[in-house]
């Protein structure tokens, strides 16, 4: 396991990760500081505690929303494949409507043909 050193504000804090995951701690670390950094210009926080406590609110808000993004999109998905099964449903309802025609069509003229042959032979 690789240990990163990340600083933010004034403090530097050591985390531990997956080995080759370093700079993808340093990236996140990075927008945390972003974040951090945009609460300080917006909402003059008391200080460092509050503007971490208050950055880390609208990321998880933030999260949140994506989520629920997510589910949509998932959502949206199974809508359109049941979409597609309908439609897969409804052409094959037809096509049994049209194979029940001609299988009628057969029997009407098997029967006519059957009565046809039994009044020649009276």
């Amino acid at each position: 396991m690789a240990q990163v050193s990340v600083t933010l504000g004034n403090a530097s804090y050591v985390v531990g990760c997956q080995d080759g995951q370093e700079g993808r701690v340093h990236q996140l670390a990075h927008l945390v500081e972003q974040q951090v950094e945009q609460v300080r210009n917006a909402l003059a926080p008391a200080s460092d505690a509050h503007a971490l406590f208050l950055a880390a609110l609208l990321m998880a808000d933030e999260i949140q929303e994506l989520r629920a993004k997510a589910v949509s999109e998932e959502d949206r998905q199974e809508l359109e494949q049941a979409r597609h099964l309908l439609a897969s449903s409804d052409h094959e309802t037809e096509r049994l409507g049209q194979l029940a025609e001609l299988v009628e069509k057969l029997v009407h003229q098997v029967s006519g043909e059957t009565g046809s042959a039994q009044a020649e032979g009276t």
